[in-house]
């Protein structure tokens, strides 16, 4: 696996560092939203974020046995998605600006014994140079904290030679109108600035990806150059 880095040290705006405080005190509470929990706070939330459990589901689903695969998991948060791939045969990279969930992810990786498989880097995607591209390139809650995604997917594109799976919260959903209103409300960051499925499928071709399939707020796009 090749040797993880941080990014080149920064010194971060007031923005990006108000972005990396608000991930770094929620780090735990998000984490929690993909274990079911008993009684009716475990039925409420499998109401809520049955969305976010379901994609997971098909993310796996679409990318069945991973032995040998390279993939690259940027926003992994607390390293659900890296680790599972990493326990399906994946040599992962993950990448992160919040410190705090960078350090669930690495604190499971280990409890799960894929931390020789499974790496994790604290740095702004933007920031981050890979030595060799990925087969598949992960990217879920990222599009949303991004008002034109265009400039990020292309650098995604560039990086991988397989597919995308991303995703894409469907705007008039009423999560995601409920969590506009949340975004709208709150004082800090991150601002929320949902993207129609439609609009990033259109986005993925025009940048050269061959095809891409949406399930709601799930999709994957599919590499149309030959290697």
């Amino acid at each position: 696996m090749e040797r993880l880095r941080e990014a080149s040290p920064q010194v971060p705006s007031r923005g990006d560092l108000r972005v990396r405080q608000y991930f770094d005190a929620r780090a735990r509470l998000l984490d929690r939203l993909y274990d079911p929990r008993p009684g009716v706070r475990g039925r409420y939330e499998a109401w809520v974020y049955g969305p976010l459990r379901r994609r997971f589901e098909l993310t796996f689903d679409e990318l069945g046995d991973l032995s040998g695969r390279r993939i690259l998991d940027v926003g992994c948060g607390p390293g659900r998605y890296a680790v599972a791939a990493a326990e399906r045969g994946a040599e992962v990279v993950g990448i992160d600006i919040s410190r705090a969930m960078l350090e669930i992810a690495r604190e499971r990786a280990g409890q799960r014994s894929v931390d020789e498989t499974c790496g994790f880097v604290q740095a702004d995607f933007a920031a981050y140079e890979a030595d060799r591209e990925f087969d598949v390139a992960l990217l879920m809650g990222v599009l949303e904290y991004l008002p034109d995604p265009r400039p990020f997917l292309a650098s995604v594109y560039d990086l991988t030679s397989e597919k995308v799976i991303l995703s894409v919260p469907p705007p008039f959903r009423w999560q995601t109108i409920v969590r506009r209103v949340r975004h709208r409300f709150r004082s800090g960051p991150p601002a929320f600035h949902p993207h129609s499925p439609a609009a990033i499928g259109a986005c993925l071709e025009d940048l050269g990806f061959r095809s891409w399939r949406a399930d709601h707020g799930w999709l994957v796009a599919y590499h149309g150059r030959v290697r």
